[in-house]
């Protein structure tokens, strides 16, 4: 369609200056087949209609030619000329950068295409996502989907049972997968998997799996083995200051463009953060920390650049400055560099922080570095049996929350 926009843009451009400036007095007079010359010229402009040419873009932009000069017999001026001429230059410019746009978007959907047939390629080699298997497990058999089992990117479970290991897994005397986990442990994890795969928006949340006490350490060390932590015990990152529209959240990745405050949020069970670590891309004003949620809300400023630490109930790492944030006041840590391609761990809900590695700053003595500075200590707010503190990061740009650590209740 632009093809064809453009090559009419082109062919009116072309023929614009072919326009009768000749006077009519003094002329000779028209004949019949002057008349049928020009309103042939006409039916080839207006497809045989003697009426406006209207060129329509996708995009919203119509521009009208009313009354195709140098048809009709009418003189043109220069001027007229030339508007016309800049018009379709600037018509044929749009075009060309639209077309351009749609081609590049054309490319990335091509190659997003091409990694995902590699990507299943990969993960499920000859054999099919929609293949029944058969698991013993601990003695007890058990039937699932492999989709079902694979259903958590990059966890060993996926792995596992993607297809390409299937000849090298342990197998019972009669040839099915064997799994050394007690069904107790086992079954939980794939009927939460299962529960997920069909829920729908109108639906109730799914919950994850809460085993008796005495089973819940034991469920939470089978989990983490099997890397299925995200999956069964997911966290999501939430909008809590700016504008929704200048923000993009893909799984754990954040890239906004506007300065923004966003927290990162338990999602259908108990579990809660208590570390977390971030890797930045190109950000500006970052600020990684913590704040004692319900005591942040109820106080909450009605400055909406105030990021984590500026707030009250409020504590993190300035990464511009370089230093501590901590309701409001700042601490400078000599020597603390932080830029693109940084990681930075947030211990302990708060009570340690480390930058590529290194503890910069810690609320213990012990520990031999900075100590937070405030007119009574550690803020009590922050306790870090306190089951409010969330995570909290404001900035503007990109960035990962790559590791995430869960308490064990």
């Amino acid at each position: 369609m632009l093809d064809q926009i453009l090559s009419t843009g082109s062919w009116l451009k072309k023929n614009s200056g072919q326009r009768m400036n000749t006077r009519i007095s003094g002329a000779r007079a028209p004949t019949d087949g002057d008349e049928a010359s020009r309103e042939e010229s006409t039916d080839r402009l207006n497809g045989g209609r003697h009426r406006p040419i209207a060129l329509v873009l996708s995009s919203g932009l119509s521009i009208k030619m009313a009354g195709v000069t140098g048809v009709t017999g009418q003189s043109s001026t220069p001027g007229e000329d030339s508007s016309l001429d800049d018009t379709l230059a600037s018509l044929m410019r749009t075009l060309k950068v639209k077309k351009e746009r749609l081609e590049q978007r054309e490319k990335a959907l091509e190659k997003r295409c091409e990694a995902l047939n590699e990507k299943h390629a990969d993960l499920f080699g000859d054999k099919s996502d929609s293949d029944v298997l058969t698991l013993n497990v601990g003695g007890d058999m058990i039937s699932v989907l492999r989709r079902t089992l694979c259903s958590v990117e990059g966890s060993m479970l996926a792995a596992r049972f993607s297809g390409r290991w299937d000849d090298s897994l342990e197998k019972d005397g009669e040839g099915n997968f064997f799994i050394c986990q007690p069904i107790e442990l086992f079954k939980p994890m794939i009927n939460f998997l299962r529960a997920r795969a069909i829920s729908t928006p109108l639906a109730p949340p799914v919950r994850s799996p809460n085993l008796p006490a005495g089973d819940r350490e034991d469920f939470y060390r089978m989990v983490e083995y099997f890397g299925m932590t995200s999956g069964i015990y997911p966290t999501v990152i939430e909008l809590h200051r700016g504008d929704q529209r200048s923000v993009s959240i893909e799984g754990k990745c954040v890239d906004c463009s506007e300065w923004s405050t966003f927290t990162l949020q338990t999602q259908g069970h108990v579990r809660q953060v208590i570390s977390y670590e971030i890797v930045l891309g190109n950000v500006e004003r970052m600020q990684i920390g913590w704040i004692n949620e319900k005591k942040y809300i109820e106080n909450l400023s009605n400055e909406p650049h105030n990021g984590v630490g500026e707030e009250a109930n409020s504590v993190g790492i300035d990464c511009c400055r370089g230093g501590l944030l901590l309701e409001g006041s700042f601490t400078k840590l000599e020597g603390l560099s932080i830029k693109a391609g940084s990681t930075i761990l947030c211990d302990q809900k708060g009570h340690r922080w480390y930058v590529n590695g290194e503890l910069v700053c810690s609320s213990n003595a012990a520990d031999g570095t900075k100590q937070f500075e405030h007119s009574s200590g550690f803020p009590p707010a922050f306790n870090c049996v306190t089951t409010d503190i969330v995570p909290c990061f404001s900035g503007k740009g990109i960035w990962t929350v790559t590791e995430v650590v869960l308490s064990c209740p």
